[in-house]
């Protein structure tokens, strides 16, 4: 049976991706770090993951709305054996798309990187748009993975956003799980999901 069907209102199930041999190998074997970077009303930390060779331009890894650096750990363990250097990320919040842009150059300078492969999913393949059209010169190549070019939708759909600083975070838990795919999927897929939702929770 390829298919898993899953539902929100369920604990993820004991075979889930965080409960795996190779999510756990990867936690045990490589560090999670983390950087302050300056900015211009206070500092923002940076967590991270870093594995592959210094020399190598690193693929610096920016997730998604409800990501974090971990789900990026399977093309860690795949690319950085193979001679790749890989920094994924969980970025702090940035209320404005140039204070994002100045954060990333930071945690750039002090990780003395002066170029970058830059991957984004979902809202970090937006962000690694606007970065690589501010700051051309630091960004050697792109790969944007279900993503978008114009938020202009997103503005124009809610007419409430400032509201969501003032909600609690399980009213923004709630909102970003009904988001996530349902019912019947692959199992590669649900998994995929589960690991979203354990995520979210932690």
């Amino acid at each position: 049976n390829h298919f898993t069907s899953v539902t929100m209102s369920e604990a993820p199930p004991a075979d889930s991706l965080r409960a795996g041999e190779e999510y756990q190998r990867f936690r045990s074997l490589v560090p999670l770090k983390q950087v302050s970077v300056a900015g211009d009303e206070e500092d923002k930390n940076w967590v991270y993951y870093d594995l592959g060779p210094r020399e190598k331009i690193p693929l610096i890894c920016l997730p998604g709305a409800s990501g974090t650096a971990n789900n990026f750990y399977r093309q860690m363990i795949q690319l950085c054996p193979k001679g790749y250097r890989i920094i994924a990320t969980s970025f702090p919040p940035y209320r404005q798309l140039w204070e994002f842009v100045q954060g990333l150059e930071g945690f750039m300078q002090a990780m003395n990187i002066d170029r970058c492969h830059l991957m984004g999913v979902s809202l970090g393949g937006f962000l690694a748009q606007v970065f690589a059209s501010v700051r051309p010169e630091l960004v050697t190549s792109l790969v944007l993975v279900n993503t978008f070019c114009d938020a202009t939708p997103f503005h124009d759909s809610a007419p409430c956003r400032e509201m969501l600083r003032l909600l609690p975070a399980f009213m923004l838990k709630r909102t970003m799980l009904k988001s996530f795919p349902q019912g019947l999927l692959y199992s590669e897929r649900a998994s995929a999901v589960d690991f979203m939702v354990e995520e979210l929770e932690t």
